[in-house]
């Protein structure tokens, strides 16, 4: 039995990389002004980037129902005997979970639908163990359970220049926006149970980019991590030489966030995804 595996955009997989695993992504929708397009099709992250720097108001929505429709009957799928297992950022940051639950009931075949409870980098983690899985001959179930089990084991941090762009998204809370402004400083923030929550203020991005690295290091048997930015590519480099030194010297890849990622961070913000490979509780 074959399982195909259906992401979407925020994972920011590269075309090349989702066509070579057989990867159906589905791209979350970007807009500001007159501008209005699929992220990873239309608009990119140095899109968004030039948007904000321009003072541009980004909004984001999630993919309609119907898009999971048809990528759930497309032409990929048809082989006799296909299973889909479909993983999407935390449903408390976005509806897209929802709409593919929704579309899964209309689905001729087997869809399962997995929350990651993650975001970028630590969702590309989820679903490339998924595809391990898949390649490993087993079923829709098991795929979806490593997909699982990988989440758990996956921790993301990161660090924004404000808290102003994730607050109007109602992404974090106002009191801790309101604070992060008042005091001037730089906001540590992690995934915990798929919301956004404060870890620490920081002052200085030197700090920041610091205490990125001592939460990598916490993460027990660390046994991948990756860098994510936006318009700060030598600071993500540094930052992934940081992460490489505490993790023993692995190798730590670096890239940009996804546009509608982009949309909620803003320009400057810089990312940490540590996947373990401790036994999960």
């Amino acid at each position: 039995m074959a399982v195909r595996i259906v992401t979407d955009s925020t994972a920011g997989l590269r075309p090349e990389s989702a066509a070579a695993q057989r990867i159906t992504v589905i791209p979350i929708g970007v807009s500001w002004g007159a501008t209005n397009g699929r992220e990873g099709v239309d608009i990119g992250p140095s899109d968004v980037l030039q948007a904000l720097r321009d003072r541009r108001k980004v909004s984001t929505s999630q993919p309609p129902p119907l898009a999971f429709v048809e990528a759930y009957a497309g032409p990929a799928m048809a082989e006799p005997g296909t299973d889909i297992v479909s993983i999407h950022l935390s449903g408390e940051l976005s509806g897209t979970v929802a709409a593919a639950e929704l579309a899964a009931q209309y689905a001729a075949g087997r869809v399962v639908v997995v929350d990651s409870r993650l975001v970028s980098a630590g969702l590309a983690f989820v679903v490339e163990a998924a595809v391990a899985a898949a390649n490993s001959g087993a079923d829709a179930e098991q795929v979806a359970e490593a997909a699982r089990q990988a989440a758990a084991a996956t921790s993301v941090f990161f660090c924004v220049e404000d808290l102003n762009a994730l607050k109007a998204g109602g992404r974090i809370g106002p009191a801790s926006a309101r604070l992060g402004t008042a005091l001037a400083v730089k906001p540590i923030l992690r995934l915990k149970d798929g919301e956004i929550v404060t870890d620490s203020f920081v002052r200085t991005t030197r700090r920041a980019m610091e205490r990125l690295c001592e939460l990598a290091g916490k993460t027990p048997r660390p046994a991948r991590a990756a860098v994510v930015h936006l318009g700060a590519p030598e600071r993500a480099a540094q930052l992934a030489g940081m992460v490489s030194e505490v993790l023993g010297g692995q190798d730590v890849p670096v890239g940009e966030v996804s546009a509608a990622i982009a949309a909620h961070t803003g320009e400057g913000v810089l990312g940490v995804a540590v996947m373990s490979d401790a036994p999960v509780a």
